[in-house]
């Protein structure tokens, strides 16, 4: 979700959707489905699937993930 904050950033908000609509050209078991980007509420919000597990903030720490750390499932 991109808060109606930061869509008053026109250039924040055109690179949001651009990315958006590039990410269903992608396909990989790694990378999640995206079906619609849509506003609600004066927000833009992206309409993805859903993956059950822990949320990315529970798993990257605070400080970044250092470089030479293998990623995926582990």
């Amino acid at each position: 979700m991109l808060p109606a904050d930061k869509t008053a950033n026109t250039e924040r908000r055109q690179r949001f959707i651009q990315e958006s609509r590039a990410a269903p050209a992608l396909n990989h078991p790694n990378i999640i489905t995206i079906y619609d980007i849509v506003q609600h509420d004066g927000a833009d919000l992206i309409v993805m699937e859903f993956v059950p597990g822990k949320t990315l903030d529970q798993i990257i720490p605070k400080r970044g993930v250092p470089p030479g750390v293998p990623s995926g499932p582990g």
